[in-house]
């Protein structure tokens, strides 16, 4: 409902958080975060949410320059062509593999970076995760969406953990990945409804909410 609807929109920094204290805890725990655990990690959201300075007025770019990286032809160019389309985006530029995309960028000049790339995971060579890390050690201002079809959740928290700025999946309508687009770079964080759950679902319901921990 309204929480679900809130945490798909919650900042991305926040998200990344969770994840590696969820992961963390999976490690030290072979569980689930305990209440106590989760506690400590609603005590640091809200020190991030305190502390962290985030930008009144951020500059949205005209157009939004996104780039391209799927394997399957036939939706790469059909996604293309909608994301071209589109008056506050410009999509020239789309590759089948994480290798030709990181070796674009790194010959473009800044002023042809992208702004956005969508990055699929199941590729040939280099995975879409892998290649995130990549992308974002050579110009870290790059906001990178997942656009896939996995749905585990283990995948979903590697790539947001490695910097995806959203995650999507192919079943969505092109416009839907136009607003996430839009959403990622306005600052905030896009994520499927049923990822967003996933996300919310790995976190226990707290039974000692008004302990001190």
């Amino acid at each position: 409902g309204v929480v679900l609807a809130a945490f798909q929109f919650i900042e991305l920094p926040i998200i990344q958080f969770l994840i590696q204290m969820n992961n963390a805890c999976d490690v030290i725990n072979n569980s689930r975060p305990t209440a106590v655990n989760l506690m400590w990690a609603i005590k640091q959201m809200r020190k991030l949410l305190v502390d962290t300075d985030i930008p009144e007025n951020i500059v949205i770019p005209s157009p939004i320059r996104t780039w391209l990286i799927e394997d399957h032809a036939v939706y790469r160019t059909n996604l293309a062509e909608a994301l071209d389309s589109h008056d506050s985006i410009e999509c020239k530029h789309d590759f089948s593999s994480c290798e030709e995309a990181i070796e674009a960028l790194r010959l473009a000049s800044e002023a042809d970076r992208p702004h956005v790339i969508l990055v699929d995971l199941a590729l040939p060579g280099m995975g879409g995760i892998e290649g995130i890390g990549h992308i974002l050690g050579i110009d870290s201002s790059i906001k990178c969406i997942v656009v896939t079809v996995s749905e585990n959740r283990r995948t979903v928290f590697d790539a947001i953990s490695a910097g995806a700025g959203g995650y999507l999946l192919k079943d969505a309508p092109f416009d839907k990945i136009i607003d996430g687009i839009h959403e990622v770079i306005g600052g905030g964080a896009s994520l499927n409804g049923h990822i967003a759950k996933m996300l919310l679902d790995a976190m226990p319901k707290s039974g000692a909410a008004g302990q001190d921990y």
